[in-house]
């Protein structure tokens, strides 16, 4: 931990979650004007903050994941270096990643949710999308990101999540109709 590069790779870590707390805190003026013409301007303190709202508690939960999710993520990316050079085949640890994470998930959620109501699959297209989640968004996803970090390092492999961020906001915004904010 005493090494310039680790201390390097902390201090990012606090950078990008303080971030993430500012982003999911301060709301700010819209960034594009609604569909009445109004845009951001004069708007007050309770406008730009999302604590002053009623879902307030809601966020401030969202915060905590968000929090906790940054950091088991980057110590995620950390603990892959040792593995992913001294375990050879990136395609085998990417299956077994998914495999132990579907089971693990498969323990959670029969706690959280019982009813086995809830989990059936009922056309094709909600089977066809946990299929296409399942084999590209995690097992292709897990293989590259495996791949990259026996190449090139886990800095490289991590340079690539706040492209992330910008990729969901504007596919929100096109696809979903969301209002983003300069805050978040």
């Amino acid at each position: 931990i005493r090494k310039p590069r680790s201390l390097a790779k902390i201090f990012g870590t606090a950078v990008c979650v303080g971030g993430a707390m500012v982003m999911t805190f301060l709301k700010g003026p819209k960034l594009l004007h609604d569909s009445l013409g109004v845009g951001g301007a004069g708007l007050d303190l309770d406008d730009l903050l999302l604590l002053n709202s009623p879902a307030s508690r809601n966020w401030v939960m969202g915060a905590l994941f968000l929090v906790g999710s940054s950091s088991c993520w980057s110590l995620w990316l950390i603990i892959q270096v040792p593995i992913c050079k001294s375990y050879v085949d990136p395609l085998t640890l990417s299956a077994w990643m998914c495999f132990l994470s579907t089971a693990q998930m498969a323990l959670l959620n029969s706690f959280v949710l019982p009813d086995l109501d809830a989990w059936k699959i009922n056309s094709l297209f909600e089977l066809m999308g946990c299929i296409f989640a399942g084999a590209v968004g995690s097992g292709v996803t897990f293989y590259l990101q495996s791949w990259c970090i026996t190449v090139r390092g886990p800095l490289y492999s991590a340079m690539f999540n706040p492209l992330c961020t910008v990729v969901t906001t504007v596919l929100a915004t096109v696809i979903l109709h969301e209002q983003p904010h300069i805050g978040r």
